[in-house]
């Protein structure tokens, strides 16, 4: 037959030009298409919020562009776009940074009334009146305010345990914690098995809030993790064991 030259499709390059704007715990973000598709038509595209090095959020999408709730005010997050098509998916492109805030309050104008300056009026000569001494009435005076104090609950399991990154030795893997019971954290105790259900142990590792822990990968085997919570009230449940290396 006739010789027909053929391009083998790739991954495409990454989106381009980010764009992120803040809003109230939400954000906004536009990107342009990737300069080549790989030969491949672009199917969606993949959109990642980090927090430091961990993944708080992540969709797809087949539009340039998304919004996304439900961030703290006052916190800064990455936000990286990949591309797809039916080979693969592209590297993260150049990240974009937003910062939720809340919106200012705006004070009323002080506005200073006018100065007007009595008319002069000669007294008329008036005789005293009969003056009846007032009923003094005594004060009503309002029982004071007091807000009952704050109370502290058992927080809730880490959720959302998962790998952040992995080298040829070491694997560091992250959590969430949705419910601190209103303590703020004081350490989490990461337990480890090469079974779901039973041996685990303690790794023991110096107290931190850090949500995040880098550990040496089995030789073999699986390796299930699962975390307990701990602040001034007490523990939490473990979180449910979760395999992070097959």
């Amino acid at each position: 037959s006739e010789i027909v030259q053929v391009i083998p499709a790739d991954i495409p390059k990454p989106p381009t030009a980010l764009i992120a704007v803040s809003s109230d715990g939400a954000g906004h973000l536009d990107w342009s298409s990737p300069i080549d598709d790989g030969g491949d038509p672009i199917a969606d595209y993949r959109v990642r919020i980090w927090y430091e090095a961990m993944i708080v959020g992540e969709f797809d999408t087949y539009e340039k562009s998304a919004s996304f709730s439900g961030l703290s005010n006052g916190v800064e997050y990455r936000v990286t776009v990949t591309a797809l098509n039916s080979v693969g998916e592209s590297v993260a492109s150049e990240p974009a940074f937003i910062s939720p805030f809340s919106p200012p309050v705006v004070e009323p104008p002080i506005v200073d009334p006018p100065i007007i300056e009595p008319p002069v009026i000669e007294p008329p000569i008036v005789e005293p009146p009969i003056v009846v001494p007032p009923v003094i009435k005594p004060p009503v005076i309002e029982p004071p305010i007091v807000e009952p104090p704050t109370t502290f609950r058992r927080p809730g399991s880490p959720v959302d345990i998962a790998v952040i990154n992995v080298t040829r030795k070491l694997i560091t893997v992250g959590w969430a914690i949705r419910d601190s019971g209103g303590a703020p954290v004081l350490d989490y105790i990461v337990y480890t098995s090469p079974y779901k259900n039973k041996g685990f142990t303690t790794i023991p590792d110096a107290t931190s809030a850090i949500p995040r822990i880098e550990m040496r990968k089995p030789r073999r085997g699986a390796l299930y993790v699962r975390v307990i919570t701990v602040t001034s009230v007490g523990e939490s449940n473990p979180s449910p064991a979760k395999r992070v290396v097959k």
